[in-house]
């Protein structure tokens, strides 16, 4: 299983990458093997406690899999769904093998992702200096900020690597413990996760960074506060002394020009609204929510379900009121918010800080870009992955306090002669 899993990260990551040889070859390959591994597996086990622990995360792809019939194409968004499923399963059998620990069962996961990532922004900072032309990108911002110059490493768009470098940096900070290897090893994505000058990431990576470390290393936590107390002081110290900075270059770099229209999201999301009331229970179908959208709304024979698919709505949660209506958002809503409460409350003795980070700066993240999103690209992936470990974990036994022996007394004595 634990070979599978590894497998299964390591083609999904290869396959999202803009130059990986025959992707889809890649992913329907690995993906059929995992999900014909997971439910077989399950089903030799007999056992319901997986799918009992799930059950939002299951109800929501039985869900998705039911409406595929009512859609303009059901048969891309069956294997659309199918995707989705392979890693659920795959994930529920993983996790519920009694041969290894829940510790050793996510160390491969969290090495492997790491390991990759590590690799892949590495070799993205070498192509930023040697060939920009292949790590850069030019991406429209709307009318007012023109054609931007997006950094994108070896991924086909810049949200793509801000993903993978956000999820590496935690995963560093957290899984590496010789303070060398962590510093070697974070550099890289750091920097590739600043190149991106994507702030929906830069802000799920303080976010998530600064809640897990507040809950996880209480150690830590006087540092956070000797943070912000610096910060404060500084912002008071140019306040009182009248001190003028000049600020050009930051505003440049976080794209402060695109702030007011969230770089055209606004404009899309009310555009969605439209869409919602034409199909407002059961959507347009995993991943085709974009079918709502002003003008790809009637499914011509010239129209591409996968050009469909790419067009993401860049907001998780407006994505999947699309795609799968009031019903399907609201499992999707509650299996995100069971997941990050389960870990909370279940992780008494707070052993497992990489899941709550990824749950958190992937569902942080997806306001901003739909990451929690399809079954194709490898973060939403890590996300229902580490969602079925959170649900999936064990209550956590009460402390048992020894039984008071019983009070003996001895008995009167006897007054009487």
């Amino acid at each position: 299983m634990a070979v599978v899993f590894a497998l299964y990260i390591i083609c999904m990551i290869g396959k999202d990458l803009a130059y990986a040889p025959f992707p889809y070859v890649m992913r329907t390959v690995v993906q059929i093997l995992a999900l014909g591994v997971g439910l077989f597996v399950l089903a030799s086990r007999a056992s319901p406690r997986p799918l009992v622990a799930c059950w939002p995360l299951v109800a929501y792809v039985a869900l998705l899999l039911a409406a595929a019939p009512f859609t303009s194409f059901p048969l891309f968004v069956t294997l659309q769904v199918l995707s989705l499923a392979s890693v659920v399963f795959l994930a529920m059998a993983y996790f519920d093998d009694p041969s290894r620990s829940r510790e050793q069962a996510l160390r491969v996961i969290v090495l492997c992702t790491l390991g990759m990532y590590v690799l892949v922004t590495s070799v993205s900072v070498i192509l930023a200096k040697v060939q920009p032309g292949i790590a850069y990108e030019e991406l429209f911002a709307g009318n007012l900020t023109g054609i931007e110059m997006r950094f994108r490493g070896l991924f086909s768009k810049a949200a793509g690597m801000g993903a993978a470098a956000g999820l590496c940096v935690g995963f560093v900070a957290i899984a590496v413990h010789r303070r060398w290897l962590k510093l070697a090893m974070i550099i890289a994505p750091i920097i590739c996760l600043a190149l991106t000058q994507s702030r929906s990431y830069w802000v799920a990576t303080v976010i998530a960074g600064a809640i897990t470390l507040w809950i996880y290393f209480p150690r830590l936590r006087r540092w956070t506060l000797v943070g912000l107390l610096a910060v404060g002081l500084a912002g008071a110290a140019l306040i009182a002394f009248n001190i003028s900075v000049d600020t050009s270059g930051a505003h440049a770099f976080a794209r402060l020009d695109s702030v007011g229209t969230l770089t055209g999201r606004t404009g899309l999301w009310e555009a969605a609204e439209q869409g919602f009331s034409r199909r407002p229970w059961l959507g347009y179908g995993y991943t085709l929510g974009a079918e709502g959208i002003p003008g790809l709304e009637s499914p011509g024979g010239d129209v591409d379900p996968t050009d469909l698919s790419r067009a993401t709505l860049h907001n998780g949660y407006v994505q999947s009121l699309l795609d799968a209506g009031i019903l399907g958002f609201s499992l999707y809503g509650l299996t995100i918010l069971l997941a990050v409460v389960r870990i909370l409350l279940r992780d008494r003795e707070r052993r497992y800080p990489e899941i709550l980070y990824a749950l958190l700066f992937l569902a942080v993240a997806n306001g901003g870009e739909s990451v929690i999103y399809s079954g194709a690209v490898f973060p939403s992936l890590c996300f229902w992955t580490c969602t079925v470990f959170a649900l999936s974990l064990p209550r956590a036994p009460v402390a048992q306090h020894a039984p008071i022996p019983p009070l003996h007394l001895a008995p009167p004595p006897n007054l009487l002669p």
